[in-house]
């Protein structure tokens, strides 16, 4: 067929006819995407925003200092870096760092290596009170047997 004889679309350029795709649907000469193959990597998408949304619960260590009556015997998980660690005979524990604060934090576990970051919760005591300062410790909650 030579160009006189092609048909020709509103821009004057020969006209490409029906397309089938595929899945054997028709169009002419506009290529479809097909919104139903999108849907399922949006809703992957989405639930995977979810997840990592949920698994990022950790509050600020200096939260829980700077309020301690809202914290007191109540769980809460915290996030940070090891910055010491102490074993004694019968207690261990380890101070836990942010950008915030820091926090001591009683365990029953193997004691973590200083610069490991963690993830723990616990519940938060008040170790002492001297006039207006008010130390808290963090009490890991027991490993799951």
């Amino acid at each position: 067929m030579c160009a006189a004889e092609e048909p020709l679309n509103d821009c004057g350029r020969p006209a490409l006819g029906p397309i089938v795709s595929r899945r054997g649907r028709r169009s002419h000469g506009i290529v479809r995407r097909f919104p139903e193959r999108r849907a399922g990597w949006r809703a992957l998408a989405v639930a995977g925003l979810l997840l990592l949304a949920a698994c990022g619960r950790a509050t600020p260590i200096g939260d829980v200092n700077g309020d301690p009556r809202r914290w007191a015997d109540k769980p809460v998980t915290v996030a940070g870096t090891v910055r010491d660690t102490t074993n004694l005979l019968l207690v261990r524990w380890f101070v836990l760092a942010d950008a915030s604060g820091e926090i001591a934090v009683v365990t029953e576990r193997p004691l973590p290596r200083k610069g490991d970051r963690l993830e723990v919760t616990g519940t938060p005591r008040e170790a002492y009170s001297l006039g207006d300062t008010t130390r808290l410790v963090l009490v890991e909650a027991p490993p799951a047997r």
